[in-house]
């Protein structure tokens, strides 16, 4: 798994993501019969918070970092208010302009679509 991470640290830290929000979400859904859309959302946000964290952490040590590819994909997963708890709250990331830019257009089409898939439902 090391080896994963210095050859292909997207991939690595992606995996990292999905596996645990996957397990959560499924356990968010079918144990305590949440809505599926409902539990992937908290899943998805509290792993990729987590993983803000520890890139964060990362920074301040120099050591192994997250791409921002694979933060930019979890946003784009669902996970876009983590990102900005992560900006805000652990001021990381939040001298970047360009995350700022994508991740308030991401979050409105996010909210567009919710509201569109939400309000068709019967």
């Amino acid at each position: 798994m090391p080896n994963m991470m210095k050859q292909k640290p997207r991939r690595f830290f992606l995996t990292v993501f999905a596996i645990p929000a996957i397990l959560a979400t499924f356990s968010l859904w079918h144990f305590f019969d949440w809505n599926a859309l409902g539990a992937w959302l908290l899943s998805a946000n509290v792993v990729a918070l987590l993983l803000w964290f520890f890139d964060k952490t990362q920074a301040k040590r120099s050591g192994w970092r997250v791409p921002e590819a694979a933060l930019h994909i979890m946003s784009l997963l669902g996970a876009t208010p983590a990102a900005f708890i992560g900006m805000k709250f652990l001021r990381h990331k939040s001298m970047k302009l360009h995350f700022a830019i994508i991740y308030s257009v991401l979050f409105l089409l996010q909210l567009a679509l919710l509201m569109t898939w939400s309000g068709s439902a019967p």
